[in-house]
């Protein structure tokens, strides 16, 4: 038993270690960044996209800060997927509030079901696209951004070399229950990996438009569910680099319920399933860091159960140094964050003392979530999202089973629950 014990405890710790050695790293890539001075004459025309389907709590405040963007030349074309959509009369109200001229409003033509809504949205505006236009810029619904955020997303375009660049999400819920902590916690884990290999966020996300035209990467939207995941093969045959923003960690300030945040975790796994070769690397950490954690607490309580407190000891101390471990880190990469966004003069968002309490069960109640999300993401090839189911049987193999129009949720007025 005291063997399996320190086996147990070795695989925690190396993984602490493992995982404090790229957090740190990526910490320290916030903390140093430095917004760019660019003249505005060196900036090109951008053309910002953006897909809605549902009015998310913060639509109204995310369109009028696209709408004032410190950028010399661009235009903002949108996409609502039905006339009835409640997005289109906070688009239409917005408009009419900030004056803004240079927007496009058109609705969803659905002229197929062989891809996701917002894949065909983003087509459909993309090939509305003229040649002025030389960066696409991608947004998601949620996005709340900065006032020099299309600046800083299209900086590193700049460099020849460089054919897209984006920025990730963090979330701050401002309730902190704990469907809103473990969307949190999954997503501290899941943006330092994205960083290490390169996975592009389409929340944020800036492409020269001669890749849309030369790559074939419409082509691909077209018969995709994502529109993020396929553009790393597109850009690399071109010779180029994706470039990752730090300045661009965008807040996101809803809250879920933890079905949601189950819901949540389940569909970007299947979008790793689907689109990352590194899948199976995924299954393989969930399975053996969940039976780690699991055998580690199992341990500890059976080995002063059945008299060998020294193996219970052990198994006990690898875990509570391994929570502690990942609640330093967690903290560290939110100072980060937070100094990235104070730097931007945003509200900063603090977790109460209360919110931390609930940290080490939340870490737990996560682990299971994600392992659960992973089971489902290898034997389910139907995905909701928004409303409308998807059959998924491969990467441009999509089909759109239950198109209906969007109804927002019989919810109060103020309610701050994502969509």
């Amino acid at each position: 038993m005291t063997t399996v014990s320190i086996a147990i405890a070795s695989y925690l710790l190396s993984m602490a270690g493992f995982q404090a050695i790229f957090g740190f790293v990526f910490a320290r890539l916030l903390r140093n960044y430095r917004p760019p001075a660019l003249a505005d004459e060196k900036l090109p025309y951008c053309s910002v996209l953006l897909s809605l389907r549902g009015a998310d709590p913060y639509l109204g405040n995310g369109l009028r800060r696209l709408m004032s963007q410190n950028y010399p030349h661009y235009d903002l074309r949108i996409v609502v997927d039905h006339r009835e959509d409640p997005a289109w009369e906070v688009v239409e109200r917005t408009v009419d509030d900030t004056g803004f001229e240079h927007v496009q409003l058109s609705l969803n033509s659905r002229t197929s079901d062989c891809c996701s809504l917002k894949c065909n949205a983003l087509v459909q505006l993309a090939e509305s696209l003229d040649d002025r236009t030389e960066v696409v810029v991608l947004a998601d619904a949620d996005l709340v951004s900065h006032d020099d955020w299309l600046r800083e997303l299209v900086a590193p375009l700049l460099d020849e070399g460089v054919g897209a660049a984006h920025g990730n999400r963090w979330f701050w819920p401002q309730q902190a229950g704990l469907g809103s902590l473990v969307r949190f916690l999954w997503n501290v884990a899941a943006v330092v990996p994205m960083y290490v290999f390169q996975i592009p966020w389409g929340g944020s996300f800036a492409i020269r438009a001669s890749i849309l035209r030369d790559s074939g990467l419409l082509d691909k939207w077209s018969k995709a569910v994502v529109e993020d995941a396929p553009v790393r093969s597109a850009i690399e045959q071109q010779g180029l680099k994706i470039h990752f923003v730090p300045g661009l960690m965008m807040v996101n300030r809803e809250d879920c319920t933890l079905p949601f945040s189950l819901d949540f975790v389940k569909r970007q796994l299947t979008w790793t399933k689907i689109y990352h070769p590194r899948w199976a690397p995924v299954v393989a950490h969930a399975f053996l860091t969940t039976a780690a954690l699991a055998m580690g607490l199992v341990m500890a309580a059976t080995g002063v159960a059945l008299g060998n407190p020294a193996a219970g000891a052990i198994s006990a101390a690898a875990v509570l140094v391994y929570l502690a471990g990942m609640i330093g880190l967690i903290k560290l990469l939110d100072n980060s964050v937070r100094h990235v966004v104070a730097s931007r003069d945003e509200p900063v968002w603090k977790f109460s003392t209360l919110a931390w309490a609930k940290m080490i069960p939340a870490i737990l109640l996560t682990q299971c979530v994600h392992m659960v999300a992973v089971l489902l993401a290898i034997f389910r090839k139907r995905v909701k999202w928004r409303g409308v189911t998807y059959l998924v049987r491969g990467p441009w193999d999509v089909q759109m089973l239950d198109y209906q129009p969007y109804e927002q949720p019989s919810r109060s007025a103020d309610s701050n629950l994502s969509l």
